[in-house]
């Protein structure tokens, strides 16, 4: 069976296909450096203090929050407000946030926090647009804090 994107199936493929749960979890890359705990930003303090200390760069999908870390690892903390939608949605939308992040793993700089604002016109983008817009706003912070560290080696 061809690898299929995860965002493939519907409720009317389960019904008229019969697909499995294998067929499913198959077609799903998983990868032990997922989204786990410790990659994860839950508390509402650190939160709220990335948002009010650190820098940020947004676009039209996102505004994205990010500051040095004292763990060997990139850390992300989500935030989906009440203006795109019911739980649904929200969740729909996270879990894609999620897939994003957890594919362009090699982007990011090592030892920074991210807090990532979706933004609602989120509503009107495709998945793969809403990537694209994710890979130019990190690279726009990797190449801020990379200068920022490349100006202090010259000193």
């Amino acid at each position: 069976m061809p690898l299929l994107n995860q965002w493939s199936f519907s409720y009317k493929d389960f019904r008229e296909k019969e697909i499995t749960n294998k067929q499913i979890f198959d077609t799903i890359e998983t990868g032990s450096e997922s989204m786990d705990k410790k990659h994860t930003i839950k508390k509402n303090s650190e939160f709220n203090e990335i948002i009010q200390t650190a820098p940020s760069k947004k676009n039209e999908l996102f505004v994205i929050y990010y500051k040095e870390n004292k763990y060997n690892n990139s850390r992300f903390g989500i935030s989906v407000g009440k203006k795109i939608g019911k739980a649904v949605i929200r969740n729909l939308y996270k879990r894609r946030l999620r897939n994003i992040i957890d594919h362009q793993k090699k982007l990011y700089s090592k030892h920074l926090d991210y807090i990532i604002i979706l933004r609602r016109n989120c509503l009107s983008k495709t998945f793969q647009e809403m990537e694209q817009l994710y890979i130019d706003l990190i690279q726009r912070i990797d190449y801020v804090v990379n200068k920022g560290a490349n100006n202090e080696k010259t000193k």
